[in-house]
């Protein structure tokens, strides 16, 4: 073998180790990187867009992050929610005598004229009553009462009004007393929670008693009395608006 041929062969053998080495390197690096090196694919802890995450990613099936999951969200719409009673109700109280306080100021073409000031009671007839009569200043409870079919209510025209109040002029002159009496109901009605009572009645004036004037008698709430005199028959000498009171007590 000459030196040409040697040479030759030398450099045939250096080429194909380096092919081997090389081969070899190469099946080594895919054997680690298949076998615990980070792959593309199965359970991962990085921020990848698939599999099971805890990253704060927007997609996946199981997540802790801020935008998908179980949420709680406080709404100001729904929930247990306790709704105000309703307006329309209406209530009457079962009672047998109502008494109360006058107070209004009358008007005469559109200016106060006239202080009206007294008590009144509203009763069941037949319902006893202590001192026999309304005095100022001093009503008191009946010691008796009435069964309970015997009641103020609608439809029960069995109802006696008594009323008596001072009446002056803003200037503290003409100062003179009125009675309402002998009550005669024509109908009694509730609605709007408001008891009326229409009827005549008896009242004194300066002259003397006059019989069969128009009342109306109205209780608004439980709470006010308003109350109708006339025209008819006082000469509008009550005005043509209502003289208001309050209610103080009820007796059940």
């Amino acid at each position: 073998m000459n030196v040409k041929t040697k040479a030759f062969s030398t450099i045939v053998a250096a080429v194909l180790v380096s092919a081997l080495l090389f081969a070899s390197f190469t099946v080594a690096k895919s054997y680690a990187q298949n076998g615990t090196g980070q792959s593309q694919t199965g359970n991962q802890t990085s921020s990848s867009p698939s599999g099971n995450q805890t990253a704060s990613s927007t997609t996946g099936s199981n997540q802790t992050g801020a935008a998908t999951g179980n949420q709680t969200v406080p709404s100001a719409t729904t929930g247990n929610q306790t709704a105000m009673p309703s307006s329309s109700t209406q209530t009457q109280k079962p009672t047998d005598r109502m008494t109360g306080r006058i107070a209004n100021i009358q008007n005469e073409n559109g200016k106060p004229t006239w202080i009206q000031a007294g008590i009144w009671m509203l009763k069941t007839k037949g319902t006893s009553e202590s001192g026999g009569n309304v005095t100022a200043g001093n009503q008191t409870s009946a010691a008796g009462g009435s069964s309970s079919s015997n009641k103020i209510a609608a439809g029960n025209t069995n109802v006696d009004f008594i009323a008596r109040f001072e009446m002056v002029q803003l200037n503290g002159s003409a100062a003179h007393e009125h009675n309402v009496t002998d009550l005669k109901a024509s109908t009694v009605t509730f609605e709007n929670n408001t008891l009326t009572v229409k009827g005549t009645a008896t009242v004194t004036m300066k002259n003397g008693p006059v019989q069969g004037v128009p009342v109306t008698i109205r209780i608004i709430n439980n709470a006010v009395l308003a109350l109708t005199i006339g025209p008819d028959k006082v000469d509008s000498h009550f005005g043509t608006e209502p003289i208001y009171g309050t209610v103080t007590m009820e007796r059940t």
